[in-house]
């Protein structure tokens, strides 16, 4: 009996101990929260694929539109939902030394591959990692590799050209998607697409419902998850490309002419050819500036080391994936709105007609204002990153002295913070009918009006996305060569109206939808 009794209050001692007592840590500090559940927390809905991350946090968002910031649970892992866009810019740039850690699933104890790589690291070891592929990242670089990726999209845009004679109807997120790859092996690999690489690609982007379980217990019991050593992805997977990159060193060592390709750039930057250019779109603190002049050690890049960097274009979330979605939905905007695609093509012809020729250049892509605009506005919209996530690294003291004492916050190191972007780039507040498609936002007239933190589809501060300019670059690219020649238009199985969140759990919305495409009539140049 007493055998019994003792193994239940063992068993009922286990169960309140993970299933209950995480979920006091807001409570306990008096911080506004939302109610979680047993292991799940408030993320319930996205395991049972019901809701989006993105839909949960622009709900939490919304609820709680009177605080600066809520309380919540990732599983069982307190976190911090900012809304406070003054607070918002204190951890990503002003305090950026507070909070300069991502918290990320590929850590190196779970993936020795892609923990490795820029977006998983941490500390020291992340900057010196993120100055090194600054380097490669840089705007003459960019312009440098510019004519691999204009090949690629032209290559596609001429295959649509001689195989539409009238009307086709297209699901481009499909199309989109096997032009990343040929992006992908062009400026990374020194490669041909093929359907190895392809699958292979696909099955490294796309998380299904073993890598979601797997996700879920480095999460839920990371203890268990590292005891059993599981990783995400299999390590065949991503040694697969790894070789191809390993090959790609190789060839460029070899070659008599350099191939101006991403693995290139590495090797120059690893000889110490390529210089640093600051990026004026990314605000640094006068601190952090100062951590980085401060650290001058050096690290040896091997080609093992650059091999494994390379391969921030395979993960899901910050190699082009992104891209995809977002010139999805540029796409589908444009369709929906023939006025803004008529305008753009006039802005688009007008560059081929004093060019006289059908190539574009690099300078002239980023010439173009109203180009711009479109896309802007698109990724404001329908950004294709759902929201910034930080780590807490040493606790932090709000010190404002515009907040009432009582309304200051402590966070604690090792504190979660989630920044949710998709609710803020739909904020009334910050962009008047946040759901009517508006390019003029982003006009020279209005640019300088958006609040600082409030537009930030690539991140915000020194962590946010490296290859950003890369996307836009690509993105810009693509939808010149688009309408140069075709009109978009909605068919008769468009969807008019796509779902709030532009992610439906594995896939974005507007991946579900297709377009037409119509041939335009165009003066010859």
């Amino acid at each position: 009996m007493w055998l019994a009794i003792l193994f239940t209050f063992v068993i009922a001692y286990i169960i309140y101990y993970f299933c209950f007592k995480p979920y006091n840590y807001w409570k306990n500090r008096n911080i506004v929260y939302e109610i979680p559940l047993p292991l799940v927390g408030n993320f319930g809905s996205t395991l049972l694929r019901k809701k989006h991350v993105s839909e949960v946090n622009e709900y939490l968002y919304k609820k709680y539109s009177n605080e600066r910031y809520v309380g919540i649970y990732v599983f069982t892992k307190p976190a911090l939902l900012v809304r406070d866009i003054e607070l918002i810019r204190r951890i990503c740039v002003e305090e950026f030394d507070h909070f300069s850690d991502r918290v990320t699933l590929f850590d190196k104890d779970f993936d020795s591959e892609l923990g490795n790589v820029l977006t998983n690291l941490k500390g020291k070891q992340w900057k010196k990692t993120r100055d090194f592929l600054e380097l490669v990242f840089a705007p003459a670089q960019m312009k440098g590799i510019f004519d691999l990726m204009s090949d690629c999209t032209e290559t596609l845009v001429s295959r649509f050209s001689s195989e539409i004679e009238t009307l086709v109807e297209v699901r481009l997120y499909d199309v989109f998607s096997k032009l990343e790859n040929d992006i992908t092996c062009s400026t990374c690999f020194a490669a041909k697409n093929d359907d190895a690489s392809f699958k292979m690609h696909q099955g490294l982007k796309n998380f299904g419902p073993m890598e979601k379980l797997k996700m879920s217990l480095i999460q839920i019991v990371p203890c268990i998850a590292e005891l059993f050593e599981i990783q995400v992805y299999p390590t065949s997977k991503t040694e697969f490309f790894k070789k191809l990159i390993m090959e790609a060193i190789q060839k460029q060592r070899s070659a008599h002419t350099p191939r101006h390709d991403f693995v290139h750039y590495l090797m120059e930057a690893k000889s110490g050819a390529l210089h640093k250019e600051r990026d004026e779109t990314i605000e640094v603190s006068d601190e952090e500036s100062e951590v980085e002049k401060s650290d001058d050690s050096t690290t040896e890049w091997t080609d093992d080391a650059i091999a494994t960097q390379a391969l921030i274009f395979l993960n899901s979330h910050s190699g082009l994936e992104p891209f995809i979605t977002a010139t999805s939905f540029v796409a589908y905007e444009l369709a929906l709105h023939p006025d803004v695609q008529v305008k753009l093509q006039e802005e688009i012809d007008n560059v081929l007609q004093t060019a006289k020729t059908t190539k574009v250049t690099y300078e002239a892509i980023l010439k173009m204002k109203y180009l711009d605009c479109v896309v802007s506005e698109s990724l404001r919209k329908w950004p294709p990153i759902y929201q910034i996530d930080r780590e807490c690294v040493k606790n932090y003291f709000e010190v404002d002295l515009s907040i009432p004492d009582d309304e200051k916050i402590v966070i604690e190191k090792g504190t979660a913070i989630i920044i949710p972007i998709m609710a803020i780039h739909r904020d009334p507040n910050y962009f008047p009918d946040p759901q009517r498609f508006n390019p003029e936002r982003f006009s020279a007239e209005s640019r300088d009006g958006i609040a600082p933190g409030t537009y930030i589809p690539f991140g915000y501060g020194p962590r946010r996305c490296i290859g950003s300019q890369f996307a836009l670059l690509q993105m810009k690219l693509l939808v010149f060569h688009l309408l140069s020649k075709f009109d978009l238009v909605p068919t008769e199985n468009t969807r008019t109206h796509l779902e709030a969140s532009p992610f439906k759990c594995d896939r974005p919305s507007v991946a579900y939808t297709v377009l037409g495409l119509k041939h335009r009539k165009v003066t010859s140049l």
